[in-house]
């Protein structure tokens, strides 16, 4: 799917390097070897140029530990795949930055948007106009929305430009929560340690793609009880999300930020 996926690789791989003490050569399917900008810097996944010995992992499209099989018209999901974050690791350039955003006023990012380079993300997309209530609800936050130029952003929400994804990181490290739907960020937010408010709705489960330590706000769907995956528009993912009323996401941002713990 997107750069989530790759996060979670990252947790295969740190198991696999204790396991064998060597560098993680990451591979597709077919056995070839892949590379993507979230393991920049990260001292347990086998470099391009690496030329030691490696142990190798097999995890990409088409072969997710997550998924018992990505068919046409679905996903089915394999509870309990997700049991540790992930990892992300910071060159010293960014690492500064970093350091310097958390020396500022403390802010939650936010996350409005939906990756809409996808079909089944409309499924996870809670709506902006929710999220913009949301930010109206909390006025006394500061709110920080990262994104490339152009995307729609949060009235009242500060822009952060992120063109790379590893610039949204930069964003997230700094911050003192994150509030979004179920995705990358999400995925992030475990790996860096920063808590999170996520809404799920129905389309995955927390006992697939959750974090213990984050505020995860589902819905079971009546068919699926690990999440219903449909890869295109689906009803019932619809009305899940237009189940969850601003009022519970507020309260539980504000229970995040008084340092209350995560919920089921």
């Amino acid at each position: 799917m997107g750069f989530g996926d790759e996060i979670m690789v990252t947790a295969e791989a740190r198991r696999l390097n204790d396991a064998t003490g060597r560098a993680v050569r990451i591979v597709d399917r077919h056995g070839r070897s892949r590379w993507n900008e979230v393991w920049e810097n990260n001292p347990r996944v086998a470099a391009r140029d690496f030329c030691g010995e490696v142990a190798t992992l097999r995890n990409g499209p088409g072969c997710r530990h997550y998924l018992v099989e990505a068919r046409r018209d679905r996903f089915v999901f394999r509870a309990g795949a997700v049991t540790a974050p992930g990892e992300i690791w910071f060159d010293a350039a960014e690492q500064e930055e970093v350091e310097a955003m958390r020396a500022g006023r403390p802010y939650v990012l936010i996350e409005p948007n939906v990756d809409a380079g996808f079909g089944h993300t409309v499924n996870k997309d809670w709506g902006f106009e929710r999220w913009q209530a949301v930010a109206r609800a909390l006025s006394g936050v500061r709110f920080v929305q990262a994104g490339p130029a152009g995307v729609r952003r949060l009235e009242g929400a500060e822009p952060f430009e992120s063109g790379r994804f590893r610039r949204a990181l930069v964003a997230l490290a700094g911050a003192a929560l994150f509030v979004g739907s179920e995705g990358a960020l999400h995925h992030a937010a475990a790996a860096l340690r920063i808590p999170a408010v996520v809404v799920f709705g129905a389309f995955v489960s927390p006992a697939v793609t959750g974090y213990a330590s984050q505020r995860n706000i589902a819905v079971p769907h009546p068919g699926y009880p690990l999440g219903c995956g449909l890869r295109t528009g689906c009803a019932d993912c619809r009305a899940a999300l237009d189940s969850i009323p601003v009022a519970e996401v507020v309260r539980h941002i504000q229970g995040a930020l008084a340092g209350g713990g995560a919920i089921d």
